[in-house]
């Protein structure tokens, strides 16, 4: 899909790796923008310590740089930018 000259892949089967890029699972991100961004969407009262935590682990898993975990379900419109701290453009696996 292409929006606004972006391409963002939707529910994107991406693997998982471990250590010496050993698949070991898939997961399925809300959003992947440009190939570079994860964007998860939540629809929930309040925003946990878990939905970072998911976050934080998808980037850890795919090891991009960024994501934007965005909550519809507060009372007003939540977006967290969470970074991969061991981020490194040269290892990108998507």
């Amino acid at each position: 899909m292409v929006w606004a000259k972006l391409k963002i892949s939707s529910k994107q089967e991406t693997n998982v790796y471990y250590k010496d890029n050993d698949v070991i699972g898939k997961f399925y991100p809300d959003f992947i923008v440009e190939g570079k961004v994860i964007v998860e969407i939540k629809a929930v009262d309040l925003l946990h310590s878990a939905h970072i935590s998911q976050c934080l682990n998808y980037l850890k898993a795919t090891g991009l740089g960024v994501a934007l975990l965005i909550n519809f379900g507060a009372g007003s419109l939540e977006i967290k930018r969470l970074l991969n701290k061991n981020y490194n453009s040269q290892i990108t696996q998507i």
